[in-house]
Parts: C-alpha cells; structure tokens; sequence
C-alpha cells in the first residue's frame, strides 16, 4: 500500500504496549502501528516501562530505553510511583456508583498509570510528532495531553461507563485537536456526553485482513471438546458481564437437559465456575491466533455479554469464520453492528438469551445466513487500506487546520 508520507513521524502515546498484551485499546494500537510502519509511515510508541493493565503500574517490567522493534521506534519511559491507595479508593466509588468529590477526581488521573519522564518528554518533544493518546481514561493520556496543550489526537475507546461522566474526560474530549472514534455509537455516546461539534472528528474502527475460515479441526482435537459449543472471547471480569453469561448458561443447562452444549471461555482473567457446571465449561485462557479461529469457526455461536465496547473487534472475528454472533442488547455497538450486517441476534434478560441459543442451534440455515451477512459486512467496511489511508489523510487536516 502507497500512502503520502507525513511531515514528521506519529506517536501513539499509551500507557503500556506490547506483543503479547491482553485488551481491545492494546491490539487496536498495535495494528495500527505496524500497518502505519509497513506502509512506509515513520511511526513510534511513548509509552512506561509497565507490562500491561493487569500487573502493578507502580512496576518497570521492561527496561527505561529506545528500541526499534519491525521499523517501529518504541520510548519506554519509567513509571511515576503513584499512591495506589488513593487511586483504589476513588475507583472503587466509581464502580459502585458511589458520590466523588472534586479533589477525588484529581486523584483519579494524578494517581493513575503515569510516567513524569514521559510528560517532560512531550512537553520538549511533543511538537516533533503527530501525537495520538489511547485510550481516554488513563493519567497517560490526561497529563500527556496537558503537557502539550492539548494538541494531540484522542482515541478515546469510550464506553458508556462511569469514567466517561469525570470532568476530566469531558476536558480530553472538548480540548483535543480530534477525535477518532471506533464506531458510529461510540461517537454518539460522546456527542451526548460533551460539546464536541467544534472539534473535527473521524469514524474508523479497525480493519480486518480477508482470510478463508479455519477449520474447526484443530481447536477440537487438541483441547477434547467433543460437545457443540458456545463461544466466549475476551477478559473475564465483571465489567465485561463474563458472570453474568455463565448464570446463563447455568440456567440454560438445567432447563434444557436434552441439549448437548458447552462453553468455551478464551482470554484473560478470571471467573467463578459452579462445580455441578465445571464439566461443561471449557476456561482456556490464552491460545494463539489460529487456535483462536478454529475455536471460533467450531462454535455454534459467540456470546458478547459485555455492554460496554467502542469496536467489539470479535464480532468481526467471529463473522469472519462463519459464525453468528449474539450481544448484549445494552452495548450500543454490539446491536450498531448486527443491526447494520443482519448478521446477529442480541438479548437482554435470560429469557432472550435462551431463546436465541435455542433458536440458533434448531434453525442451521438462519445461523450459517447470519454468519454470512456478518462476513460480508466485514469484507466491505473494514479494509485495513482504507482505514489506514484515512487516518493519515485526518492527521494531515487536523494538523493544518
């Protein structure tokens, strides 16, 4: 692919980055990155010495340096100590809903994942860069945007969720240069959060390389799942609703005894397994690529429980190796998504949710329909050309505006 190249090289500014990192921000980012690089680019990563979201940000995994890694500059900076009791405090009165002062949102972003070596960098360097910070809701990109008067790109990742009320996040997004967003809902959630018609905006999300579905063959043989199977990718946590799916499937075993039906949990964290259901419930954790496309081309559906996403990239995944989907009918991308490919089904109660799994397993050509216009609907919006071409064509706008 042939692009124009920028003036000056672009920086994704991030809290941590790295090849074998959990999370959707994370491989958005790293997509990016190397596709920008591959394209001819000139293309870098700010980013701490933290390994990833999971372990202690108040740790350097890697070493404080510069390395280049594929024609990718990577600045790992050492990481601020931060008072993680504060920060705990207040991040638990945000996931419980609870009242926070002014000063409990200062403490939010000041003790959040931060690097002042980073922040004294871009203030010097910043204006060498065209500078986009991912995601919103971390002190890397608040302080980072600050240390440059706000003239940086956001890719703010936002879901509907708490973070995204903070006064701070309505700064971010109000004062940056543009905004890039992952969906057409994830910029409408932020155009009823905050005043954004003054700053330019772009809508991309994430491409998709065009590939054959895998054959279920490998995941089969391989981790003894001799059932058909209901799918499941990504953390398992509750904010991801990874609980909530399982007293589904809980339920759906008890009331359905005729039905043979398994689930298959891929991915990071963890999550409490009742022992009368252990037998029919596969936790895998990690597994590479391609045993991750055999798995998903072998279900008979994907279960996305999670209401809160900006890409849902598994959707496409999923639609990819013929495979129908069905989503929270809380996730405003999710239904964006199904609703725009006629190539899911999404629920909202329970009974929904069996009565779709009920209805995708009998009906096998309504399945393997929707499997097909998700497939098709991938193959058509999201080309990685396009979106690449299109990211450097916004910077250069933004930049010049």
């Amino acid at each position: 692919m042939d692009i124009e190249r920028l003036d000056k090289p672009i920086a994704f500014v991030t809290p941590w980055y790295g090849e074998d990192i959990p999370g959707g921000a994370e491989r958005l980012c790293r997509e990016y990155v190397r596709r920008l690089a591959a394209a001819g680019q000139p293309v870098a990563v700010l980013t701490t010495c933290v390994r990833d979201f999971a372990s202690n940000w108040n740790k350097n995994h890697y070493p404080a340096k510069v390395v280049e890694k594929q024609g990718v500059r990577i600045h790992r900076f050492p990481v601020r100590k931060r008072n993680a009791h504060q920060f705990d405090t207040v991040n638990f009165k945000l996931l419980n809903n609870l009242a926070i002062s002014a000063l409990d949102e200062q403490v939010f972003f000041f003790e959040s994942v931060r690097s002042e070596a980073l922040e004294r960098f871009l203030a010097v360097e910043g204006r060498n860069y065209h500078l986009i910070f991912i995601p919103y809701c971390f002190g890397t990109t608040f302080e980072g945007l600050r240390q440059v008067d706000w003239r940086g790109l956001l890719w703010p990742c936002l879901h509907n969720e708490r973070y995204a009320m903070l006064r701070g996040a309505r700064k971010m997004h109000e004062s940056a240069r543009g905004l890039i967003f992952n969906s057409e809902s994830e910029q409408q959630l932020a155009a009823s959060l905050y005043t954004i018609d003054h700053v330019p905006q772009i809508v991309l999300g994430m491409g998709i390389e065009p590939h054959e579905p895998a054959s279920p063959n490998r995941f089969r043989q391989t981790m003894s799942v001799e059932r058909p199977y209901l799918i499941y990718v990504g953390r398992k946590d509750p904010t991801k609703n990874t609980p909530v799916l399982i007293g589904y499937f809980e339920q759906f075993v008890k009331d359905n005894p005729d039905i043979r039906l398994d689930l298959v949990l891929l991915g990071p964290g963890s999550v409490e397994i009742p022992e009368a259901l252990r037998p029919r419930v596969h936790d895998l954790g990690f597994v590479d690529e391609e045993m991750k496309r055999s798995a998903l081309a072998g279900a008979e559906l994907l279960v996305h429980p999670s209401a809160r996403e900006s890409f849902s990239i598994v959707l496409m995944e999923a639609w990819m190796e013929g495979t129908p989907v069905a989503v929270n009918e809380y996730c405003r991308v999710g239904v964006e998504h199904c609703r725009r490919s006629n190539g899911g089904l999404y629920f909202n109660s329970y009974a929904e949710f069996e009565g779709v799994v009920r209805l995708l397993i009998a009906d096998k050509p309504l399945a393997r329909s929707l499997a097909a216009n998700g497939r098709r609907y991938v193959l058509e919006h999201f080309g990685w050309d396009q979106m690449i071409r299109s990211l450097v064509r916004f910077i250069r706008e933004t930049a010049t505006a």
